[in-house]
């Protein structure tokens, strides 16, 4: 702030990073995925079979499909407990039981935070062993969040 209680406004530009590309590719595998899954019941139940025909060819569906996935991401992965969620699951795998004993949640809290995660692509859970783990997306929003606070840090400095 200056003198006067306004923002500062930095001239200098954001020096580039990855992170949207890492988000936007992992992401996309996403809507592929949404597309297969619509692209199934399409053919197997009562659609025509041409749906999926129909998106690839149209621009503007796809990026509004892009685009809805990654503000659902963002907004799900920026939510502060589902971002402690992601930062829990750092690079490894683990249970929900020693995942909820770490952030003090109970199994059902924790459930629904996971399930909202997978569902925006950012975490994935196997059924079989039940074993929860951040995605490359989940991985690369973290990534963001603690690059973006270190720089600010950094920034803000000590002699304010």
């Amino acid at each position: 702030m200056d003198d006067q209680g306004e923002p500062i406004r930095i001239s200098r530009p954001a020096p580039p990073n990855d992170t949207g590309q890492q988000l936007g590719v992992a992401l996309a595998a996403l809507v592929r995925y949404h597309a297969a899954v619509i692209d199934r019941e399409d053919r197997l139940e009562a659609g025509t079979g041409t749906w999926l025909t129909g998106f690839r060819s149209d621009d503007a569906s796809r990026s509004s499909a892009m685009r809805s996935a990654v503000l659902r991401a963002l907004q799900l992965g920026f939510d502060d407990l589902n971002f402690r969620v992601l930062e829990e699951l750092g690079d490894g795998d683990t249970t929900p039981d020693d995942l909820g004993e770490r952030l003090h949640l109970d199994r059902i809290s924790l459930a629904q935070r996971v399930s909202d995660l997978v569902s925006a692509g950012l975490a994935t859970k196997l059924p079989e062993t039940g074993r929860v783990s951040a995605t490359a997306a989940g991985s690369a929003l973290v990534d963001l969040v603690r690059d973006a606070a270190a720089k600010g840090e950094t920034e803000l400095g000590d002699g304010w």
